[in-house]
């Protein structure tokens, strides 16, 4: 039987001239010579009319296509009209940049400004000349030992100067980095080290007793170490310089994920995504060679490289917070007294600072969902951003902002270079308003897992 349009009542008191729904959406049937008329009543209150037709010409789609092959499986139909084809398509970031490797990106802005100060803590410093040349001795000294291209290197500090400057280190030799906070339990950072494939660690003699000896530990502060890098030239590194040549598909660095759906897993991140992300990271929050950046995030967090690029690629100076600092008044101190201008935080550490007297202009938060109250507190007076991404696509995939007071904070439109869809279980795209997965693609997408590929095709 033909199935007739549907007509639309809201759920409007008794005497409104409508029908009183007695549910959220309820939909009548009635059959008669005509056919089958639909009748939907929904409750104004929850939904507006617009939303409601969308259900029914949804509904109607349906039964159009069963009724035409009863043997159709409910799956295959699809409610997707067409002229909303276009706007479920893939949303694009802005083009992506060419790729650049990591240690060229760190090399050529300390060549740009080599006498302004690269790295800060707790009253020491560093210019990018200095870490420029000290990171280039470093690395050679890593290269003797073993690392190179394909190799990883533990670093086993726990966030300071050092933990910062090794990390220059290590890209400058071609290998990638993975951090291992020495507050671990011994059994994960044996997990870890196993897993990984590291063939050394760096670390200082404040941490060295409380590591275990599973790979050859060099200590930057050992008189032994000091006395090595005497012996080696501090300028440029090449390829020649490596064990081979470094690409942009080699790893930069290996983050393990928290492990809380399992055991921790190794995400081998490569070079390629770095370049699309420092150009989203300075098109959205325009730090210069004068600002002050925060480095609050543990260097267990990938969003830690957040931090790193928002201050390297463009010469500013990286603000180490200590490690003994987690939030409230104490961060805030830090915020007032560093003159931060830059500054990133997960929801809830910032939730526990006030505002007041902070000069950040602007303010980064991601790792959770951002509840609308805090943008309320943070937003006034500086530009507030809301980034989303997982470790495997190279940190962040979605920025929101700037942020003003709104009832629900999204995780706003592609980063750079990057481009997404939601989908069903079946891959085709869902109507806006209808939860699906969210599909990333482009150069930020990793490598995978360490040792895993069939978690990583999964």
């Amino acid at each position: 039987v033909p199935i007739l349009p549907v007509l639309l009542d809201s759920g409007e008191p008794a005497g409104g001239g409508g029908l009183l729904a007695h549910a959220e959406v309820a939909v009548h049937t009635a059959t008669g010579p005509e056919g089958t008329r639909l009748r939907c009543t929904y409750a104004a209150d929850l939904f507006d009319a617009d939303t409601v037709r969308s259900f029914c010409e949804r509904l109607l789609r349906i039964l159009d296509a069963v009724t035409a092959d009863p043997t159709a499986p409910i799956g295959d139909v699809d409610i997707v009209f067409p002229d909303e084809a276009a706007e479920l398509s893939p949303v694009r970031g802005l083009p992506g940049s060419s790729p650049q490797l990591w240690p060229e990106i760190l090399a050529s802005v300390a060549a740009h400004v080599p006498d302004a100060t690269a790295l800060e803590f707790e009253g020491r410093t560093m210019t990018y000349g200095e870490l420029d040349a000290w990171s280039n001795r470093v690395a050679r000294v890593l290269i003797d030992a073993g690392a190179g291209p394909e190799t990883f290197v533990a670093l086993g500090i726990a966030r300071s100067l050092e933990s910062v400057a090794a990390i220059w280190a290590v890209a400058k030799s071609g290998a990638a980095y993975m951090p291992v906070d020495p507050a671990y339990p011994a059994e994960r950072i044996e997990y870890m080290l196993a897993d990984s494939g590291a063939v050394l660690g760096v670390t200082t003699t404040a941490h060295r007793d409380g590591l275990p000896a599973d790979v050859p530990w060099l200590v930057l502060d050992d008189a032994e170490f000091v006395a090595a890098l005497d012996s080696v030239s501090d300028g440029p590194l090449s390829d020649l310089d490596r064990h081979g040549a470094l690409h942009f598909d080699h790893p930069a660095y290996l983050i393990y994920t928290s492990g809380s759906t399992g055991r921790p897993k190794g995400v081998v991140v490569p070079h390629r995504g770095l370049a699309n992300l420092c150009a989203e990271l300075h098109g959205r929050h325009s730090p210069t060679p004068h600002s002050r950046v925060s480095h609050f995030s543990s260097p267990s967090f990938d969003a830690s490289v957040y931090e790193y690029m928002t201050a390297f690629a463009i010469g500013a100076t990286l603000v180490v917070v200590p490690p003994t600092i987690y939030g409230g008044e104490e961060l805030a101190r830090f915020f007032r007294e560093q003159r931060i201008t830059h500054a990133f935080s997960t929801p809830a550490a910032l939730a526990s600072v006030d505002p007041e007297g902070v000069a950040a202009e602007s303010v980064t938060v991601a790792g959770d969902a951002c509840p609308p109250e805090l943008v309320a507190r943070w937003s006034r007076g500086r530009r507030m951003f809301n980034a989303y991404g997982p470790t495997e696509c190279t940190i962040v995939v979605n920025i929101c902002g700037p942020l003003a007071p709104a009832p629900t904070i999204p995780i706003g439109t592609p980063v750079r270079g990057t481009h997404e869809v939601v989908l069903d279980s079946r891959l085709r795209p869902v109507p806006i308003g209808v939860a699906g997965e969210l599909y990333i693609a482009g150069p930020g997408i990793t490598r995978g897992y360490r040792g895993k590929p069939g978690l990583s095709a999964g």
